[in-house]
């Protein structure tokens, strides 16, 4: 199980290894696609396995799948042989992504119990908010098994990581998620009991790193219509990464008929909805900004905000402008 491209980009697959090598029984392969903690809809998924003896459902070695609100899509795998590598293609933002499992079959029927348990995300910042993820899934007899109950714990017991939920049900695929938070940078092992049929999972350690801190940009643009190279979001010539999950402000004073373009491919944040939106180099005006100090929320980020001034004169004009991160929170 592999993860690919962006850190900030979640996408992984899963087998459920429960069917028989008899090549009519069905190893379900679960797909997971997120950008850090929001699950991404509508993607088509691409599986793909170069096993002769492999089929998928539809019998063919290649199938499409749509991932739903929850970022997940399901596709069937049925195959003679014992273990099968499948593959997973996503496109998304112009941005390819790519991920394997090994899906195993077994030459006769499973009867072990065994509650799985495997990391979807790992090292959340330390600010409360950030999140790490955790999958369980509970076998018995080979079979999922539904309406199961599942407590979690932590080690140490000191640890301010915090677990939700505390207990939950399996679903119909047998499955669960934890989310895991902490306020404070440490690593620490979270444990699971599936209370009816009495089964451990192997304890899985999750690390949480300090949390970026909030910073300010402070500087002057000079405008020299009718365009002008803005170069001072930057800190030591790197550009400004906006990160998901945190809230920004920007003020400039003594604005006129300004427009701003983004770079190519780049993200601009439009006040109006507070999400980040493509632009595609078009001039958008800064009125569709927060520009007065007002907080907005990256709710996708990763990008960069640079490049160009316009001003529809020839004049030039100075404008002074402040632009803050302030964090995950605004409390």
């Amino acid at each position: 199980m592999n993860e690919k491209s962006n850190s900030n980009v979640i996408f992984l697959i899963t087998s459920s290894n429960t069917a028989s090598a008899d090549g009519v029984s069905y190893n379900e392969i679960i797909c997971v696609f997120s950008f850090g903690d929001m699950p991404i809809n509508g993607a088509q998924v691409s599986f793909h396995t170069s096993h002769q003896n492999a089929k998928f459902s539809n019998d063919q070695r290649s199938i499409t799948a749509h991932t739903d609100s929850e970022g997940k899509c399901r596709v069937l795998l049925a195959s003679t042989e014992e273990s099968v590598l499948v593959f997973a293609l996503v496109n998304y933002n112009n941005q390819n992504y790519s991920t394997s499992t090994t899906s195993i079959f077994s030459d006769h029927n499973n009867t072990d119990n065994e509650l799985f348990s495997y990391v979807l995300k790992n090292n959340a910042q330390a600010d409360g908010k950030d999140t790490n993820y955790i999958v369980y899934k509970l076998l018995v007899n080979g079979q999922p098994k539904e309406n199961e109950y599942i407590t979690f714990d932590k080690l140490p017991a000191t640890s301010s990581a915090n677990i939700a939920p505390a207990f939950g049900v399996t679903d119909s695929y047998g499955q669960l998620l934890i989310t895991i938070t902490d306020t404070k940078a440490e690593s620490v092992f979270i444990t699971a009991h599936a209370v009816t049929e009495n089964i451990y999972a192997e304890p899985q350690f999750i690390s949480f790193i300090p949390e970026v801190p909030a910073s300010t940009i402070e500087g002057d643009i000079t405008i020299t219509g009718p365009r002008s190279l803005l170069g001072h979001f930057g800190l030591l010539g790197e550009d400004f990464v906006f990160e998901p999950g945190r809230y920004y402000s920007f003020h400039l004073s003594n604005r006129a008929d300004i427009r701003v373009a983004s770079c190519p491919n780049g993200t601009l944040f439009n006040g109006l909805n507070n999400r980040c939106a493509l632009l595609n180099d078009d001039p958008v005006l800064l009125d569709d900004f927060n520009i007065e100090g007002r907080p907005f929320y990256c709710s996708r980020g990763g990008s960069i905000m640079k490049e160009y001034f316009y001003s529809t004169t020839n004049i030039r004009e100075t404008h002074h402008f402040i632009f803050k991160d302030l964090g995950t929170s605004l409390s």
